[in-house]
């Protein structure tokens, strides 16, 4: 990883645009599970003044996420009491765990008000673009861009899988880990394939 490298304009410009719409209070508390630079650069650029910035890459200091605090946090098994933080954010993070929907859940148990994930669709195109190898399934990708040695699954040299959701499979997921309350499920759409 490098300090200050966003991988697509696009990307970014998009992340930036949700973070803004959807959590109004700058103050707010935010728990960024999985993050990176990118993640500190975009909401110390938004004015946050709350938030933690999360992840079990080894390599990272909390030091190197100023003005934020730092935690060493499993996105499937944040240690942190339930409803912890207003909200908890990751950003294009899921798909390197073991389980993405143990992740999933594990943020909807520390957030108070709401959780944002960032991650690709699962769509016929996107099927049709794996099937005729324009994108990956595994991210190999991930693990050559960190010396072979991070990056895969749970930040190991095991390229992951890239699990797509569907917006059914987001609602029965939650839905089943609480049930007695009706989650109100928002989506919002884009692409990460550079304009120019």
């Amino acid at each position: 990883m490098k300090e200050n490298e966003l991988d697509y304009k696009e990307r970014y410009d998009h992340y930036e645009a949700t973070i803004s719409c959807w959590i109004k209070d700058i103050d707010a508390s935010i728990l960024v599970v999985a993050g990176s630079y990118n993640d500190r650069d975009v909401f110390k650029k938004l004015g946050y003044s709350n938030v933690i910035i999360s992840n079990l890459d080894t390599r990272l200091r909390d030091d190197e996420f100023s003005p934020f605090d730092w935690s060493f946090q499993d996105a499937e098994n944040l240690t942190y009491p339930n409803n912890t933080f207003d909200y908890v954010v990751t950003h294009a993070a899921l798909h390197h765990c073991y389980s993405p929907h143990r992740a999933l859940l594990s943020m909807y148990a520390v957030a108070r008000k709401g959780i944002i994930f960032f991650e690709a669709r699962d769509s016929a195109i996107m099927r049709i673009a794996s099937y005729f190898h324009f994108t990956q399934n595994y991210e190999h990708s991930a693990v050559f861009y960190n010396d072979m040695s991070y990056g895969g699954v749970k930040n190991t040299c095991v390229p992951n899988y890239i699990y797509r959701w569907t917006e059914r499979e987001v609602e029965k997921t939650i839905r089943s880990f609480a049930p007695c309350v009706e989650p109100e499920i928002f989506y919002r759409y884009a692409s990460d394939i550079p304009s120019s």
